[in-house]
């Protein structure tokens, strides 16, 4: 009896130091409707708060969603900028510093053999699409991508999944270019059908 008792104290502490949530309901990240299927939580205009992408992936294609934080945790739509004007059937997204400038860029992977899409940030949270490179003009199934320095260089690289068609998986050496990725392509000599991946340092090595 004792020891039941301990196991009901231990449980009920747990409890009382456990997070509580509340559904949010008026806020646009759950009023406004889309086909999502991923979220990253990132801070593009570099004021300490975390902002939300939304990529949606709908096959006849549809507007991804940006919300930026207004610091005290309410959330506003991002209409007008390039990153929200794809009508693309976007999968996952990655934001890193592309080119080096201290802010997060973009990359988000498109399924039904479209382009992936890549935006670079000016500072504020404002995207330019890039256009040129192998990297956006990949046609593709890409479900994932993750960006880490694989060589060791100080540059970030990239590397995309696909999970059907004919392309493989594959890198993106960064080594210079003003928008960074896109000098040198690796792929696989496999077909092998990946629906996520990511990019960790083990030992010095990615």
């Amino acid at each position: 009896m004792r020891f039941i008792s301990f196991l009901l104290l231990m449980a009920s502490s747990g409890m009382v130091n456990a997070q509580l949530f509340t559904k949010v309901t008026d806020s646009p990240l759950s009023t406004i409707k889309g086909d999502s299927r991923s979220v990253n939580w990132v801070d593009v205009n570099r004021d300490g708060f975390v902002d939300c992408f939304i990529s949606n992936g709908p096959q006849a294609g549809q507007n991804n969603m940006l919300y930026i934080n207004d610091t005290n945790g309410n959330f506003t739509a991002v209409a007008d900028d390039p990153i929200v004007m794809d009508v693309m059937p976007s999968d996952g997204a990655t934001f890193a510093d592309i080119d080096n400038d201290g802010d997060l860029d973009g990359f988000v992977v498109n399924w039904y053999n479209k382009n992936n899409l890549a935006y670079i940030n000016d500072g504020s949270g404002k995207f330019t699409q890039v256009l040129d490179g192998i990297w956006v003009n990949h046609f593709g199934y890409s479900e994932t991508a993750a960006f880490g320095d694989y060589d060791n260089d100080g540059l970030v690289d990239l590397y995309v999944t696909n999970s059907a068609g004919t392309k493989k998986n594959f890198i993106q050496e960064h080594r210079r270019q003003q928008h960074g990725i896109g000098d040198r392509y690796f792929s696989g000599d496999r077909f092998i059908f990946l629906q996520e991946c990511k990019l960790v340092r083990y030992r010095q090595r990615w």
